[in-house]
């Protein structure tokens, strides 16, 4: 160690002035920041403990829940005869709350053409103005074993099935587990806790009627699905009295029970 000090002295006294005085600076730069970064660290650890314990991780988004499904349209089509009607196919369709979507004289009425007669009463197919072509009246010859003028109109007919709905889950009632409440005796403490659950983990309130005066409902604990309230206080005076306890859950469906009670 003293051989690295002397060699350092040596090399010092070595150096210009102006050398000197840049060494010594650049130590003191070096010593006083040291302490500087420690502060800086001492502190950004006591200001914020969670990010230097924690390590950052990316904020996820919610899960979204899946939309509803939606009911598919079901297309009918249908093929009805437009025979010596005076109507058009559109008008036939309307009829039956459906939309015409071409005529024709084929079994699926695509073709476009309708049959009528010409002036020498000989049967003629015809290509018209497809769904807007009248069927007329007056020129009535059985051509095709239809009578004219005549065409197959083809109608589609869109239904929206009903969806089916999701039943509702049946709400059990809650269930009182007290039974009986214990006797008690006059001028010392009483105290009976009544207890009650319900099957599908609501929320349960419990209230109670027909307690003497000097007997009240309080100090209630709840959890998951179950709820136990004390009844408690001094009496001072004997008698029966009958206790009616009603728990009723988050739903609306509650549950009545009488307990008999006996001070003597």
């Amino acid at each position: 160690m003293r051989e690295k000090i002397e060699e350092f002295r040596r090399f010092l006294n070595s150096c210009s002035l102006a050398q000197n005085k840049v060494i010594l600076i650049s130590l003191i730069i070096v010593l006083l920041s040291i302490p500087l970064t420690v502060l800086a660290v001492l502190t950004y650890t006591t200001i914020f403990p969670r990010a230097a314990i924690q390590p950052l991780t990316p904020p996820f988004p919610p899960t979204p829940f899946p939309p509803k499904p939606t009911p598919t349209p079901i297309p009918e089509v249908s093929i009805i005869l437009n025979s010596a009607s005076g109507q058009t196919c559109d008008q036939i369709c309307q009829q039956q709350n459906a939309t015409c979507e071409s005529i024709g004289t084929d079994d699926k009425s695509l073709n476009g053409y309708y049959v009528s007669v010409d002036e020498q009463k000989n049967c003629v197919t015809f290509s018209g103005f497809g769904c807007r072509q009248i069927m007329r009246t007056d020129r009535q010859k059985v051509c095709g074993g239809h009578i004219t003028e005549w065409t197959n109109c083809r109608c589609l007919k869109i239904s929206i099935p009903t969806p089916i709905p999701i039943p509702t889950p049946f709400n059990h009632p809650p269930e009182i587990l007290t039974r009986i409440l214990p006797q008690g005796r006059v001028f010392r403490f009483y105290r009976a806790d009544v207890s009650a659950i319900d099957q599908d983990k609501d929320d349960l309130k419990m209230e109670a009627s027909g307690l003497p005066r000097f007997l009240r409902m309080d100090r209630c604990s709840q959890s998951l699905g179950s709820i136990t309230c004390a009844i408690f206080g001094y009496p001072w005076k004997k008698g029966g009295y009958q206790v009616r306890v009603k728990v009723t859950d988050s739903k609306g469906a509650s549950t009545v029970k009488t307990l008999p009670l006996t001070i003597r």
